[in-house]
């Protein structure tokens, strides 16, 4: 049943929260791993993933047929126990990647801004925000994402603008990088918007005016631009082979800007980045975690079950190994998700549609 106790969503607060969700990944090392996979075209690379996660998403909708909730639709075509089981699915999913991002964020800040202090003291700010992101409720994290959205994308422009004098146009020779193939190899890189997962569960949570289909598209384009944009930014600061091996590329970028104002270089204003992705990427996972194992199961109280997913989360994070050890791992654990988060969608509302076929 829809979230009663929370506000709704409106079309620009979905379009804002979900382009935040897709962006945020630019703070991680998929840029660099763009690069390592086409060289001096990884922008080519994700102006082509963003096209092909927009047809993805068309195609997903035009199965969905007009019912984009997932849950709702797999109770119409599987029954009670199949939107159960799908519902779990989807929970065991994001109550996961929410701890393994806990750890992610965890792991950065302390190795980056907070070197001294202990890892348990980071994850628990970090648990308290995940705490009060599911007590508050989609509709007021889709408002946070609205305003954090916009500040975020400037924060981001002025970082590149300010770099404008580092550039090296050279670096996006040759403009093929690696050739077709490379760029071709490298179709994963898709996965940054996994989280399109999530679109097709927060359809009972919105206004009657929003739209699955418009924030969608809008918030996938914006996202496209911003980190073709940025991808390129940074070819054109680090050049190729040793742009393939930095982890954090924006902050690479942020280095290399001297402001001499306020701070010395503009890794404040990346920092100032993470505050506001950190919140909405480690609490929408659960948030969302919350809200379908309530619907799943029917439950009427959604604020009861969160201690219990928290602790979950908490504890998930806790055991992971940390993320710079086990770089291979955490590699395979996005690739899992970002499958999932694609196959599951295209199978409840395919199967959903050819059932529909069948009837007529």
């Amino acid at each position: 049943m829809p979230d009663t106790t929370s506000r709704r969503v409106g079309t620009r607060e979905l379009i804002w929260f979900f382009a935040l969700l897709f962006i945020s990944k630019i703070l991680f090392a998929d840029i660099g791993d763009y690069v390592k996979n086409c060289g001096s075209a990884g922008y080519i690379l994700t102006a082509a993933a963003g096209v092909f996660a927009l047809v993805l998403f068309v195609l997903i909708i035009r199965l969905a047929d007009g019912e984009t909730d997932i849950i709702e639709s797999a109770g119409k075509t599987f029954g009670k126990w199949g939107m159960r089981v799908t519902g779990v699915i989807i929970t065991l999913l994001l109550v996961a990647q929410s701890g393994i991002m806990i750890r992610v964020y965890t792991d950065i800040i302390s190795s980056i801004v907070l070197p001294e202090s202990s890892d348990v003291f980071i994850m628990l700010f970090l648990v308290a925000a995940v705490f009060f992101a599911a007590f508050a409720g989609t509709g007021t994290l889709a408002a946070y994402s609205y305003v954090a959205g916009i500040i975020f994308v400037i924060t981001l422009a002025v970082i590149l603008v300010l770099n404008i004098p580092n550039y090296d146009v050279t670096n996006i020779y040759p403009l093929l990088g690696k050739g077709i193939t490379g760029i071709s190899a490298g179709v994963g890189a898709v996965g940054v918007y996994s989280d399109m997962l999530l679109l097709f569960l927060v359809a009972p949570y919105l206004t009657e005016k929003a739209s699955v289909k418009k924030g969608g598209i809008i918030s996938i384009v914006i996202s496209a631009i911003v980190i073709t944009v940025t991808t390129l930014s940074y070819i054109m600061t680090v050049e190729y082979p040793f742009s393939s091996s930095l982890t954090l590329p924006v902050l690479e970028i942020a280095f290399d800007v001297n402001l001499d104002i306020v701070f010395q270089r503009a890794e404040g204003l990346f920092f100032f980045l993470w505050i506001f992705s950190g919140f909405i990427v480690t609490g929408a996972y659960l948030c969302f975690a919350l809200v379908t194992f309530v619907k799943s199961f029917n439950l009427t109280d959604r604020r009861a079950p969160i201690g219990a997913f928290v602790f979950v989360a908490a504890c998930i994070a806790l055991i992971a190994g940390s993320s710079a050890r086990e770089r291979e791992l955490y590699r395979i654990i996005y690739s899992v998700f970002a499958v999932v988060s694609f196959a599951l969608p295209l199978f409840v509302f395919g199967i959903k549609k050819f059932k529909r076929r069948q009837i007529k």
